[in-house]
């Protein structure tokens, strides 16, 4: 499998806490950052996302003058640089974040990884089963007209927990305001909240039909360089909204989802079962990849003192030893906690 450490970063600026919010929006605009990590004594504490602007601007009061620690998402996930993309993104998904803090070694830079990157390694391509895009898009839109102004459009989000808001006219989208949008217009949202949508929104929406395999509308996004595709009826009409976020998720858990019911499958079968409980021998079943103990039979457990239900999720640091050595294996044996 491969490790996090393989996978293209987005470019991120790392900041102190006690930096003021407006420098560092300014360090994100010159760099092109979709985020700033907020790296103290300790190590990583928090991170500066557009999501978190979006909230900033909502909150309406003197946030420029703030520095990004009173501000800022905290606490970050941090993980190891050679976990791999499988654990790394079912964290994720079980964490329910979109960033991961790439712990440095050594005197390396902190490195963020977003969920895109799990996607462009290639692997979650490889998929037998290629829904329609209706059976994952959001349903629930969130919508303003083209007369809104655009601090409507951020207490809609805001209100929302959206990432974006669709404008329409009779239902059918004209232009939409993203995260990304309320980053690049802040000094306007800060001195003529009352602008109109339709002067900053960004056009046009791209678009696909709900029938549309989920392959396709990934293409679509990669050709078109957007992250989400509003998906109309044979009228125009908006029906919802698919996100690079929803296909990437919907790919790992698919994924996720195959690799638990084939190790149910492997465990079903009289081998590792029943040859593993009466082999006088002791015997460890390990994944190649992240060293961890996926079987264990009672002979071994009883050599290393652990009762055998207890030694599955443990981790193995693989490294040659002797067949013979119960100790050499015992000093491999971490407990994951």
């Amino acid at each position: 499998m491969m490790a996090l450490d393989q996978l293209a970063v987005e470019p991120n600026v790392v900041v102190a806490p006690n930096a003021p919010v407006q420098w560092v929006l300014e360090q994100m605009s010159q760099t092109d950052a979709p985020s700033a990590l907020v790296v103290g004594e300790r190590g990583a504490v928090g991170i500066l996302t557009h999501q978190d602007i979006v909230q900033l601007v909502k909150r309406n009061d003197d946030w420029q003058r703030c520095t990004v620690a009173q501000v800022m998402s905290s606490p970050v996930v941090t993980v190891r640089p050679d976990m791999s993309c499988d654990a790394a993104y079912a964290l994720m998904l079980e964490k329910g974040i979109r960033h991961l803090v790439l712990d440095p070694e050594g005197n390396g830079d902190y490195r963020v990884i977003n969920e895109k990157a799990f996607l462009d390694d290639g692997r979650l391509r490889d998929d037998t089963v290629t829904p329609h895009v209706d059976s994952i898009m959001d349903r629930e839109l969130h919508t303003v007209t083209p007369d809104a102004s655009l601090l409507d459009a951020v207490e809609t989000m805001s209100r929302s927990n959206s990432d974006h808001v669709i404008v329409t006219h009779h239902n059918r989208p004209v232009g939409i305001i993203t995260e990304r949008d309320v980053f690049r217009h802040r000094e306007v949202l800060t001195h003529q909240p009352q602008t109109r949508v339709d002067q900053v929104m960004s056009t046009p929406v791209y678009s696909t039909e709900p029938t549309t395999p989920v392959d396709a509308a990934l293409e679509r996004m990669e050709n078109w360089g957007v992250r989400r595709l509003a998906v109309v009826g044979f009228d125009s009409r908006v029906l919802g909204v698919v996100s690079l976020h929803q296909i990437i998720s919907d790919r790992q858990r698919h994924y996720l989802e195959v690799l638990h019911n084939n190790l149910r499958a492997f465990q079903e079968q009289h081998f590792p079962g029943q040859l593993l409980d009466v082999i006088s021998d002791g015997l460890l079943i390990i994944e190649r990849a992240s060293g961890r103990i996926v079987e264990a039979n009672p002979q071994i457990a009883s050599w290393l003192g652990y009762p055998a239900s207890t030694m599955t999720g443990m981790v193995a640091t693989l490294r040659p030893i002797s067949s013979s050595s119960c100790a050499a294996i015992w000093n491999t044996l971490s407990a994951e906690v």
